[in-house]
């Protein structure tokens, strides 16, 4: 209510669990669990006064979660992209991933990131093609899309590039980072703001091509999500 200039621990004890994801819809709200049951995924449809219990897949848990428009779609790690067409009441596989894996949704394509490679979708996961350029080999962590690109974060190798539709070979772009650990990627006001390792913030104006200092407050907590 005070964009998030102070918070409140949420009574209910059904979320005194770890995290792993989270999305909003409105007064929607899905939470992945990591811990202590992984696999499952707390919904609240009225801004988070109570919660109820879904189960995906057992034992693995739900790293990513978005929707695109009424459809909602759940990265469950090593074992793939899940699709619910009734606000998370039933799941279907939609595509096995058996590897470790990120997932990025757009409200026109689907993109999954595993074993350096990227497949895109752009009908609702009902086909996929994949990218036959492998990325760079580094962990990717966090994929982003603007108009024009796809972006890769990863751990060690800075930030990857290439057309929306991931398409072609991937370029690194990373003039004016100088820290290569990337754990977060967004768009603010036409700006990318790339949080990395150690506090340090980085901005780019023009697509990734350069990027320039905002915060680099080494010491206090890293911006690891």
């Amino acid at each position: 209510a005070d964009a998030g200039a102070t918070w409140l621990k949420n009574p209910d004890p059904a979320t005194n669990v770890s995290f792993s994801s989270v999305v909003i819809n409105g007064s929607t709200i899905l939470a992945g669990v990591s811990f202590p049951n992984p696999g499952v995924v707390l919904k609240s449809v009225n801004g988070g006064s109570t919660w109820t219990s879904l189960t995906i897949s057992a034992n693995n848990k739900v790293r990513d979660l978005y929707f695109q428009g009424t459809d909602l779609y759940a990265n469950v790690h090593y074992v793939g992209v899940y699709k619910s067409t009734d606000n998370g009441a039933n799941w279907q596989l939609n595509r096995s991933v058996p590897t470790d894996s990120r997932l990025l949704v757009t409200p026109t394509s689907i993109y999954s990131l595993s074993a350096h490679k990227v497949s895109v979708s752009s009908n609702g996961g009902v086909s996929w093609t994949e990218n036959s350029a492998a990325t760079p080999s580094y962990f990717g962590v966090v994929l982003y899309a603007t108009n024009s690109y796809l972006f890769i974060g990863s751990l060690g190798g800075g930030v990857f590039r290439n057309n929306v539709g991931a398409a072609a070979a991937w370029e690194t772009v990373n003039t004016g980072l100088l820290c290569f650990d990337v754990n977060d990627i967004e768009v603010v006001n036409n700006s990318i703001l790339l949080g990395t390792e150690h506090s340090f913030i980085r901005k780019s104006n023009d697509e990734g091509n350069t990027w320039s200092q905002l915060i680099d407050s080494y010491g206090l907590p890293s911006t690891r999500g």
